[in-house]
């Protein structure tokens, strides 16, 4: 579940941040100490850094050239859904506020518009996929199947050719050879 977005400049500036619930945190300091952790690891492993994980959390990046976006989700939460998210807040981001990033003084004020792009969103953000055959919780890759619109994920082939959706429509015509 997506508790936190922080969409950074390179250098720790907080640009804007997005919680759920509502935070009592110092953005600015941790903006500050998560774009700090990015110069280290670029600086001294000459990487980029992707997640740190916890015990029941993980922080995950998306750097771009002009902005870093950084979500907290639950541990568990689908990895490929996570980079989507990451990818998408950042396209959008960058796409809304293009002329602003290219100055080299902005206000942060002016990215408060952004929280137009997430009125389309209820928070929290389900980050998270069970397995609709085996229950399992599918935290990297995954396969779906369609069935009658509806989309079911299944965490393998085998989970995905085992599962047998009952349809209700199909199932009323049967005729009840037991009587």
């Amino acid at each position: 579940m997506l508790e936190k977005l922080w969409i950074l400049s390179k250098d720790g500036r907080v640009f804007y941040t997005k919680s759920c619930p509502l935070s009592e945190t110092n953005e600015n300091l941790i903006g500050g100490f998560l774009g700090a952790i990015h110069m280290f690891i670029q600086e001294t492993i000459s990487s980029e850094i992707k997640s740190i994980n916890m015990t029941n959390k993980k922080l995950s990046f998306q750097v771009d050239e002009d902005i870093i976006v950084v979500l907290q989700t639950d541990y568990l939460d689908n990895t490929i859904l996570i980079t989507k998210l990451l990818k998408t807040i950042t396209f959008q981001f960058k796409s809304m506020f293009q002329e602003i990033l290219k100055k080299k003084v902005v206000k942060v004020s002016q990215f408060n518009k952004f929280d137009t792009y997430f009125s389309n969103f209820t928070f929290p953000i389900e980050l998270s996929l069970s397995c609709a055959s085996c229950n399992d919780l599918i935290i990297f890759d995954f396969t779906t199947k369609e069935h009658n619109g509806e989309k079911f994920h299944f965490c393998c082939e085998s989970c995905k050719k085992l599962y047998l959706p009952l349809d209700l429509n199909e199932n009323q015509n049967l005729i009840n050879l037991t009587n």
